[in-house]
């Protein structure tokens, strides 16, 4: 595939949709799978390093105040859950920690060294003490970021069982709008945006978006050796080179304020 930098590129493949583009060592595709629109966003990390946005003014802002907020950022998505009030659910550490949780929930950490260290894992604070059920060790007293998520898909290239982490059936079996980030074998990170509904949606018959399970063989089509389910629903969007990508339908009407955000930064 030849890239042409500082530029917009489609390509238009044979063998399914799919639209590839690039910009410097960003690369973003557009691709359909198992009848949902997914839009990803692919970094070299030895070009690229990943970090935690926060809101700059209120419990929670528009993904669109986050890029403007960071315009160094090539791509930015919603990440970890939040509750009505804006605050986060789950586990939360930008150089403290802001949330923690009993439940057993999937985690990425990372720290801004370079080369950057990036970890998932899931975490449990049950009885007050945090615990690692694949990395083990106290790996995340080293990482200046910490962002929860459910389930964690994926670790070391092998399908995890979901019971540890005990969601909701139908957040597991309906099709939704979902955002991941991931790391692939050959050391890249990807943010990736299906595009879909909701809960609410699902209820009215408009059952767009990914099962879990579909989602997981996406991810393993993509080379993905660690992944974490983020945030998704209404939640769901990404942001481009200033470009939106909208996960959810209602997002073409309003734009739903999120509590954080990740991001790819070019390392300067």
């Amino acid at each position: 595939m030849i890239i042409f930098r500082n530029s917009w590129i489609f390509l238009l493949y044979l063998c399914g949709f799919l639209s590839v583009w690039a910009d410097d060592a960003l690369v973003t595709e557009m691709r359909s799978w198992d009848g949902a629109s997914v839009f990803i966003a692919r970094a070299d990390l030895s070009r690229y390093e990943l970090m935690l946005l926060l809101p700059s003014e209120n419990s929670v802002q528009s993904l669109s105040k986050f890029s403007r907020d960071f315009p160094r950022a090539n791509a930015v998505i919603n990440a970890g859950f939040f509750k009505r009030n804006g605050d986060p659910a789950g586990f939360l550490k930008a150089d403290e920690w802001r949330s923690m949780t009993h439940k057993t929930r999937g985690v990425i950490g990372f720290n801004q060294h370079n080369p950057q260290t990036i970890i998932f894992d899931r975490l449990s604070a049950a009885n007050g003490r945090l615990q690692s059920m694949h990395r083990g060790g106290h790996w995340w007293q080293k990482m200046n970021s910490i962002v929860g998520g459910a389930p964690l898909l994926l670790v070391d290239g092998q399908v995890l069982a979901l019971d540890p982490e005990a969601l909701l059936p139908t957040f597991v079996t309906e099709r939704y709008a979902r955002s991941v980030v991931c790391r692939t074998d050959a050391d890249e990170l990807l943010f990736i945006l299906v595009q879909g509904g909701d809960q609410y949606a699902a209820r009215m018959g408009m059952s767009t978006g990914l099962t879990i399970l579909s989602l997981r063989q996406l991810l393993q089509s993509l080379h993905c050796q660690d992944a974490l389910n983020l945030d998704g629903g209404y939640s769901s969007s990404m942001i481009v080179n200033g470009r939106m990508v909208s996960g959810h339908w209602l997002q073409y009407f309003s734009a739903r304020p999120v509590a954080n955000a990740l991001a790819l930064v070019p390392r300067v």
